[in-house]
Parts: C-alpha cells; sequence; structure tokens
C-alpha cells in the first residue's frame, strides 16, 4: 500500500477485497496504507464527485457511461434516475445536459447524503430534486421523459416503476 501511495501521489490505498453487495450497493473494501479518513473528491469530465469508498459504492469503470449520460437530455427532458447512488449518472447530467427536472432517488442512508452534497458542489440545486427512499415508494409517476436505472441485478423487478414515471 505505501509503495502504491507513493507511485500514484495519494495518502490511503484501499484494497477491494468482496466487490458491492446486497441493494444499499455496499462495498467491502479494506484500508492498507494510509489515513483513517478515506472521504475524497473525485473530479471527472467537470463534475465533482464527494464520496468515501470505503462506505459507498463508485466504480470507476463506468467512466465512459457517465460520460455517455453527460449528453444524452437536453433542456426539455424531465428524468427519473430510480438508483442515483452519489450522483453518478445524474450529476453528469446535469452539468452538461441540464435537463429541466432530475428527480434523483436513493435509499441508502449514507449515499443520499452523499448525493446532497455532491448537489450542491457542483452547482445543480435547480435542476435535481434528491429523494430518499425506496423509488417504489419515492418516485414520481407520470411526469418522465427518460427514466435512468444504473442498477444491475434485479433490474427487471424494478421496470414496472421505471414505466410508471413515463409520461
Amino acid at each position: 500500500g505505501k509503495i502504491y501511495a507513493e507511485v500514484l501521489g495519494c495518502k490511503t490505498v484501499l484494497n477491494d477485497i468482496g466487490g458491492i453487495s446486497g441493494e444499499l450497493r455496499e462495498p467491502d473494501i479494506e484500508k492498507i496504507h494510509g489515513s483513517k479518513n478515506t472521504e475524497t473528491i473525485h473530479k471527472e469530465n467537470f463534475v465533482k464527485f464527494k464520496l468515501d469508498p470505503q462506505k459507498v459504492m463508485f466504480s470507476s469503470g463506468n467512466m465512459d457511461e457517465r460520460i455517455r449520460m453527460a449528453n444524452i437530455s437536453n433542456e426539455n427532458e424531465i428524468v427519473v434516475d430510480l438508483f442515483a447512488g452519489i450522483g453518478y449518472f445524474t450529476l453528469p447530467m446535469a452539468v452538461h445536459s441540464k435537463p429541466k427536472k432530475i428527480f434523483a432517488c436513493e435509499k441508502n442512508k449514507v449515499s443520499f447524503d452523499y448525493l446532497c452534497q455532491n448537489i450542491v458542489l457542483n452547482n445543480v440545486n435547480s435542476i435535481v430534486e434528491p429523494l430518499f427512499g425506496d423509488n417504489r415508494k419515492v418516485a414520481p409517476e407520470n411526469v418522465a421523459s427518460r427514466v435512468i436505472m444504473g442498477y444491475i441485478g434485479g433490474t427487471i423487478d424494478f421496470l414496472e416503476v421505471a414505466i410508471n414515471c413515463l409520461k
């Protein structure tokens, strides 16, 4: 861990030991070098993501999809993100495409707290409305031009919710 930290120029090194699990998409991570404080701000494509990778999911491998999502919407759309997390797809879309509104649903309390901080950090308060809770209960119905379902494994169980969100 110390060698990685020196090579990468970072303070703390974490090791993914178990991937992401459960409906709350929680990581199984161990610290192998550095500070106990593992909170960071990841910057990508002019978007800032504040997070603690020991507490919430962040997939660096989804960068291409986050870039694609940045340009997929337009100013006339209302979007519902059913699995917003810390704002993986919501934030790039809000920052770059600037749709009329994005409803960002998240049921993991830690992820939701970071989502709210990231909305402010990226100055998209007027676009993004965070909704805390299970999307089956909090997602708005009959409003969306587009629904984002960034969840793999059981996605089919949420198709009815997604369809009900659409105009």
